[in-house]
Parts: C-alpha cells; structure tokens; sequence
C-alpha cells in the first residue's frame, strides 16, 4: 500500500484548521443580521433569548444538561455545532427561538452562555402586532407556527405571558414534555 502524502497533508491540515480556529472566528448575533445558508450564523447568548413557548421538560433539560457536561473542549463544540438554536429576530432586535428550547435551558443550567445560533427570519422591522401574526401564522412552516400559545395543562395563553428568558421558561415544568421527549427519542 502507498502512502498517499496529498490526502493525509489535507486531513493533517483540515483537523489543525478545525481545531485552531478560533471558537469567536463568528460573529455575535446582532439584529442587522440576515439569513443564510450556512448551518449556524452567529453566536448567540442565551440569557438574549425569549422563548416561545410557556413550558418545557425539566426531565429532558437535565438529560440535555448531562450530556453537555459530559462533553469537553472539541467535543463539547462540535455537538453544539449539530445542534445550533434556530430564531427569528424581531422588533426590537430580539432574538426569539422557534426550537431547541430544552437544549437552550440545558446551556443554562450547564453555564455554558452562548451556542450556535441559526437565523430563520430577520423581521425585525415589522410592527409588533404583524411580528406575532406571523409567528402565529407562518405558512412557510409545515406545523404552521413558530410560537405555541399553550401552558403545560393544555390551556390557551397570550403572547404577553410567555416567559421573559430561558431562565423564567425552565421554571416550568411538563412532565407530559419530557415523556413525549423520551417515546419520541
């Protein structure tokens, strides 16, 4: 077998390469951003979130919370790579994800403050009424919402109740959440 010098000079460089860049070579989340077609666009700070839903599993967040602690360096990284928060950006500039709520309260938890953040949407400079029409109506989204209006007992809420950060969110629990986590897995 011949050692082929070309193919282990691009892996020896692409593992330095992916191993020495520096985790801040991305930029903060800011409002001016746009959307793009990378898998993650900037970072994003978790205590910056405001969440879009009244309740997650604790249950599934301490899962969540273990595996991250689990992690290390690199590895810690790289799952937090395959798993960037995905948000919109609305007025004001605030940053509003429509997923990864459990993972983003497992941050919390774990301290780690900022993952990688996915740009959906940038309306920032819609009005506040039309901003949460179109949360409520997205028809570009196959569950047809990007915000559910409902607590853990089932019961339909208003926009002005949802919790004000990650850290308000994962004070309440749904238990029904996190079995649905664990059939779902």
């Amino acid at each position: 077998m011949r050692f082929n010098f070309r193919l282990f000079t691009s892996v020896v460089l692409g593992f330095l390469i992916h191993v020495t860049v520096p985790a801040h070579a991305l930029p903060d989340c800011s409002a001016e951003m746009k959307p793009s077609t990378d898998d993650y666009d900037c970072f994003i700070k978790i205590k910056d979130l405001h969440p879009t839903q009244f309740a997650v599993g604790m249950r599934e967040v301490l899962i969540k919370k273990k595996e991250i602690l689990e992690k290390t360096g690199q590895h810690q990284t790289h799952f937090l790579k395959k798993h960037p928060i995905p948000f919109i950006i609305g007025p004001g500039g605030k940053f509003y994800p429509t997923d990864h709520h459990h993972l983003a309260g497992a941050m919390l938890l774990a301290k780690v403050g900022e993952g990688y953040g996915k740009i959906l949407k940038n309306w920032s400079n819609k009005p506040s009424k039309e901003f949460w029409e179109k949360m409520i109506d997205a028809k570009d989204k196959k569950d047809a919402h990007y915000v559910w209006l409902f607590d853990k007992a089932g019961h339909p809420r208003e926009i002005n109740e949802l919790p004000s950060s990650i850290a308000d969110l994962i004070k309440n629990d749904d238990p029904y959440r996190s079995l649905a986590g664990e059939v779902g897995d």
